[in-house]
Parts: C-alpha cells; sequence; structure tokens
C-alpha cells in the first residue's frame, strides 16, 4: 500500500504471535510498513512506549500487523479508534496504548457543562489545548473520556447538545432474586450496594455488564 491521501488514514491492529491476542490498536496516515518501521525503529532507540518495549523485549517477527485498508477522514479515524479500544476493554483485553491518536491532527469541541452546548471549535489538540493553558495530552484524555475538564467538556465528536459520558459508579444498580428475577433493593450506586450488602463491589460491576451472572448469590443489575 502507498501513502494514504492527504487527510485520510487507516486504522491498524497489532497481534501477539505468542498469544494470539491483540496487544495494540492504532490509526496512521501513512503506509502500514511505513508506521510498523517506524515503530520498530523506536524500540531500537530506545525511545519507547510500552507497546515499543514489547517490540524491543520479545521481537519484531513475534507481532503481525493488520489493517483492512478502510480510509477514514481525520475526526472519523479517531472516533474509530476510539470506538475499537472501548471495545477491546469491554472484552477484558489489555492493550499497550500509551494514549490515542497517532499525533494526526483531529478537530476537537468544547461544550458547556451546564446545557452542553457547543462554545468553541479548535483544530488542533495544541490549539485546543493552549486556549485553557494545558497540555495536549489533558485535553485529549477528557475527548476520550467525554470527562469534565476546566470547567468544560471536550470531544472528538460534534454533539450539540453534548451527553458527557455516565459514569457507571454513580449509577443506581437493583439486586434480584436469580430463580425469579424479581427486586430485592435498589441501591444509588455500586459502592452503597456493596456496603449494605457486603458482597464485593468489583463483582457487582461485573454481573451489572454482563461479565458474570451472580455476585454473592444474586443477579444484579444497572437501573
Amino acid at each position: 500500500m502507498t501513502k494514504n491521501k492527504k487527510g485520510n488514514g487507516i486504522i491498524y491492529t497489532v497481534t501477539n504471535n505468542k498469544t494470539d491476542k491483540v496487544v495494540y490498536v492504532g490509526i496512521t496516515t501513512k503506509s502500514l510498513s511505513s508506521r510498523k518501521k517506524d515503530h520498530e525503529q523506536r524500540a531500537k532507540r530506545g525511545k519507547t512506549n510500552l507497546f515499543q518495549e514489547a517490540i524491543a523485549t520479545l521481537g519484531a517477527e513475534n507481532f503481525e500487523w493488520i489493517t483492512d485498508n478502510t480510509l477514514y477522514e481525520n475526526d472519523e479515524l479517531a472516533q474509530k479508534e476510539q470506538e475499537l479500544i472501548e471495545n477491546y476493554k469491554k472484552q477484558g483485553i489489555k492493550l499497550l496504548n500509551k494514549d490515542r491518536g497517532g499525533g494526526i491532527q483531529k478537530t476537537v469541541y468544547r461544550y458547556n457543562v451546564k446545557d452542553g452546548s457547543l462554545m468553541s471549535k479548535y483544530f488542533s489538540l495544541e490549539e485546543a489545548s493552549n486556549s485553557v493553558n494545558s497540555t495536549k495530552q489533558q485535553i485529549s484524555r477528557a475527548c476520550i473520556n467525554k470527562t469534565q475538564y476546566r470547567n468544560n467538556y471536550w470531544s472528538y465528536r460534534l454533539q450539540v447538545p453534548f451527553q458527557p459520558k455516565k459514569d457507571n459508579r454513580l449509577k443506581g444498580v437493583i439486586q434480584c432474586y436469580p430463580s425469579s428475577g424479581k427486586t430485592i433493593k435498589i441501591f444509588k450506586s455500586i459502592a452503597e450496594a456493596s456496603r449494605v450488602t457486603g458482597v464485593n463491589k468489583n463483582s457487582i460491576a461485573k454481573c451489572c455488564r454482563g461479565e458474570r451472572k451472580l455476585a454473592g448469590g444474586y443477579f444484579w443489575k444497572f437501573e
């Protein structure tokens, strides 16, 4: 594959051949072979993140790089990467990604925390971070997690009104009988449910997410 057209890029995944598991998700506006070479050269020079450290330790030959070569615009590219990473996280797969975006310039939207209205639009993380005297990493983290930062919400996606990410720790939790599914009690949060019942909060959370059937002998679900 030759170098992609300007403004377009691809999503790729890297699999550890020894475990047959995906370990890294990335995006690039260059060819996959060029991005692969860049990671491997950085690993050799010792300028490493977690992924490059794994390459240096296990050997480049133990990783398989895969892409379907679908081209995306920069903003869509960042969003697709984010969705794919979240997908793997939900499956319990631990990735070696330190950050997301691959240094690609993308649009950043700034929203009012009270009503979700659009306040500003920036054409790069650098421009957005400079507007609040912060760093690109902080703004990127706020965009990815859809959390409040510097009294505003930030996102790579245009969405008016903006809907912030809900914190599952603060969602209502329903305790049910496993045999009938009938409600026993409703709690304000996982923390409260754990505190009152004595059931491990991580087990309750996994049950609510569908990762296990029961916790403490009961069925649990979000309200």
